[in-house]
């Protein structure tokens, strides 16, 4: 028997796209020595500012778990390197979490 892949509900399309990968600095550390509500709390709010600016910029989030998160940025110009690297929320997400 010949082995074929089903591609019945596979749609696949190209585009370019800036990913930003984030996570909280000493979170082990963090999750070791305070209460699990605290560093829930802690989580939220990280979370929360993270996903704010990343929606802001026309980001999406795909995935949150743990201390850390992924998110895209649709890069319309692939050429504009600036853009590519989509730094306006990645600089914004690191002033906003150092406060």
């Amino acid at each position: 028997m010949k082995d074929t892949l089903d591609t019945t509900f596979i749609a696949a399309e190209t585009t370019h796209a800036a990913v930003l990968f984030a996570d909280m600095r000493g979170y082990v550390a963090l999750a070791e020595r305070l209460p699990p509500a605290r560093v829930a709390y802690l989580l939220h709010g990280f979370f929360t500012i993270l996903a704010r600016i990343t929606i802001e910029f026309g980001g999406q989030v795909f995935h949150m778990a743990g201390d850390g998160m992924m998110a895209g940025f649709a890069v319309r110009d692939p050429g504009d390197r600036a853009l590519a690297l989509r730094l306006p929320p990645a600089a914004r997400c690191f002033r906003a979490l150092r406060r």
